[in-house]
């Protein structure tokens, strides 16, 4: 899980626009993930959440997927994507041009 408080998110984002650019003869094109460079097992989030008092039920992988695979929604929101699997996204360059970034912990109970 790498999801990111929406303040650290939007001080990254500030700090990064406002970082150097690439130089203007450059043939890349900047990019930045915002996402917590500090990831955590959904074991460990939903330990998180267990935390906070949130009561659920976990269930196995495959109960989990085959209750997903047959809603409309995730049907509808996957149609365009054969893989199926979410994207893992490199930080380094973003974590080096901004501190909140870099100094994201990972999500736990007191986060949450």
């Amino acid at each position: 899980v790498d999801w990111i408080p929406l303040d650290i998110a939007s001080q990254s984002i500030v700090d990064i626009s406002l970082s150097a650019p690439f130089a203007k003869d450059s043939d890349y094109v900047r990019v930045n993930h915002i996402v917590n460079p500090e990831q955590v097992t959904w074991k460990e989030f939903l330990e998180s959440l267990r935390q906070t008092g949130i009561d659920f039920k976990i269930v196995s992988n495959k109960e989990w997927l085959n209750t997903l695979l047959n809603t409309p929604e995730y049907q509808n929101v996957m149609s365009g994507s054969s893989e199926g699997h979410e994207p893992l996204f490199e930080t380094r360059k973003s974590s080096d041009r901004s501190l909140a970034l870099s100094n994201c912990q990972k999500i736990d109970v007191k986060l949450i």
